[in-house]
């Protein structure tokens, strides 16, 4: 699923923007949904919830602008796909520090919003890495190199990276391990999936992390898990 967000204090704009994106990916065969935010107030709220690919943002808006909130967003680390809309180009060189995709005038020209999203398209097929919706932190991308496990813990699911970061957010456990690459994650017990590159040793049913974090590994995976071990 696709999620964009839209957020625009002027509803003709992020109707007419959501038509547009609905059309393009329906066109593309992308099961989707687009969401309209009329404040940053309203789309942070649903950020909690939702894990929004895309968000296109109106520099200019009453209460925080645009700008305002995507430099809140990278200040906090999320790596979210960012595209500004606007009526003026007057903000166009302090928008590019954030670092968005691109940087559209309205109203919104449907070919230039078409180049944007496949952009957007190519850059996440590329991402070695998950995009998550962290509870505190909203959508940030975190590279496979950099995690170490997850863990299930109830409904929600915990990424614990190399640096100390524990990324939480809510999921099934069992679906999320399901589109985890083979060749680097091993789901070695019902509630943990670990980077095999970031295993030590094996031993007592047990994976001990590089870190020194101990992961246990259940009866039933215990000879795969050696397998994984002995072909790193």
């Amino acid at each position: 699923m696709f999620y964009t967000a839209i957020c625009d204090d002027e509803s003709v704009f992020s109707e007419k923007a959501k038509a547009l994106i609905d059309q393009i990916l329906d066109e593309k065969g992308i099961t989707h949904r687009t969401d309209c935010f009329s404040s940053t107030d309203e789309l942070q709220a649903a950020m909690r919830k939702c894990d929004y690919a895309l968000l296109l943002l109106d520099i200019v808006m009453d209460k925080q602008t645009g700008l305002e909130f995507a430099t809140e967003l990278r200040r906090a680390g999320s790596r979210v796909n960012i595209i500004f809309m606007t009526s003026s180009a007057e903000f166009a060189l302090d928008a590019y520090e954030v670092y968005p995709l691109t940087y559209l005038t309205k109203p919104v020209d449907p070919i230039k919003l078409r180049r944007a999203l496949q952009m957007c398209l190519e850059k996440m097929e590329k991402q070695p890495g998950l995009v998550i919706n962290d509870r505190k932190l909203g959508q940030v991308m975190v590279e496979y190199d950099d995690i170490l496990y997850l863990e299930s813990q109830k409904h929600d699911i915990v990424v614990y990276a190399r640096d100390g970061q524990q990324y939480t957010f809510m999921g099934s456990f069992e679906a999320f391990c399901e589109k985890l690459p083979t060749d680097i994650f091993f789901r070695c017990h019902r509630s943990y999936s670990v980077n095999l590159r970031h295993t030590g040793r094996i031993s007592n049913r047990e994976y001990t992390m590089r870190n020194g974090a101990v992961i246990p590994i259940s009866r039933t995976q215990y000879k795969l898990a050696c397998d994984k071990f002995a072909g790193l």
